[in-house]
């Protein structure tokens, strides 16, 4: 007899991991991407905030694609936000029908027409101090000099 070591068979509960979350690794990332938080991606996995999180540290590739995820997020979002900041071309499509005194339709015509969607003022304040602080969160300084008298108003009624 030899002193072979005892293969023992895998008990306990299924690794979530490795026997789902792997092969949805594309969809998690695409729902992360379209703007799904932590807590509403774990609901549509079945899984538990803190499995995620223990994830994340022992599989560096799920770490990575979510990571990549949230910063292509971040990027849409950073784009829209200076789109939004300066101002752009919207193009609509309106479809008109046509009938016959008898209500049957008779054409259908789709017209396309373009407006202009103004600039943000907001957006590009909050893109210049997040971009510039140092320039552009300096406070207003209201300096004076001299005295400031108040005065007392009698009963002018």
């Amino acid at each position: 007899m030899r002193n072979e070591p005892i293969r023992r068979e895998r008990s306990g509960r299924p690794n979530l991991y490795e026997e789902v979350i792997q092969h949805k690794i594309p969809a998690i990332c695409k729902w992360i991407r379209n703007g799904y938080s932590v807590d509403e991606v774990c609901k549509k996995l079945g899984c538990a905030y803190i499995s995620w999180h223990t994830w994340k540290a022992k599989y560096p590739e799920f770490k990575e694609a979510v990571e990549n995820a949230n910063k292509a997020r971040t990027r849409s979002v950073e784009a829209a936000a200076i789109k939004s900041a300066l101002g752009h071309t919207v193009e609509d499509t309106v479809v008109e029908e046509l009938f016959d005194a008898n209500g049957n339709l008779i054409n259908v015509r789709k017209k396309k027409t373009k407006r202009a969607v103004e600039p943000k003022t907001a957006i590009q304040q909050f893109l210049l101090k997040s971009h510039d602080p140092d320039m552009y969160n300096k406070p207003d300084k209201i300096e004076h000099a001299g005295k400031i008298e108040f005065h007392k108003l009698h009963n002018d009624i």
